[in-house]
């Protein structure tokens, strides 16, 4: 089931270019419904698979994992801008509440990390 989180990335990012370049439905007419039922979907499987198989869960892991797709987002939005495209729906760079919610992600992810590292190191 590995296989599916990429595919979620995927799909969130063809919907992110489809928002830049909206001309693009012309060429390639998928409807934006399918790409949330397709989203909704794949988080339907991956929580019903994944809750059937015992992991062990990594915190540091997870936290590098979000931290990653933050950037990778943040990075596609720079390329899609750069690239010329402009969001019909107002996710872009010049959205203060985007930052806003990247800033919270970010100092989120800062604090479970120094809890995690916290907690790792009074366990030794």
């Amino acid at each position: 089931m590995k296989l599916l989180s990429p595919l979620i990335i995927l799909v969130l990012t063809a919907m992110l270019v489809f928002d830049y370049f909206p001309a693009l439905s012309d060429i390639v007419p998928i409807p934006i419904g399918v790409f949330i039922f397709i989203v909704i979907a794949l988080i339907v499987i991956n929580v019903i698979f994944n809750k059937n198989i015992e992991h062990t869960y990594n915190e540091k892991k997870s936290l590098k994992s979000n931290l990653l797709l933050t950037g990778y987002f943040i990075v596609l939005m720079v390329v899609l801008t750069l690239l010329g495209g402009k969001s019909v729906t107002g996710i872009s760079l010049d959205n203060g509440i985007l930052w806003m919610l990247i800033l919270f992600s970010v100092v989120n992810t800062i604090l479970r990390w120094r809890r995690a590292t916290r907690e790792s190191t009074s366990a030794n």
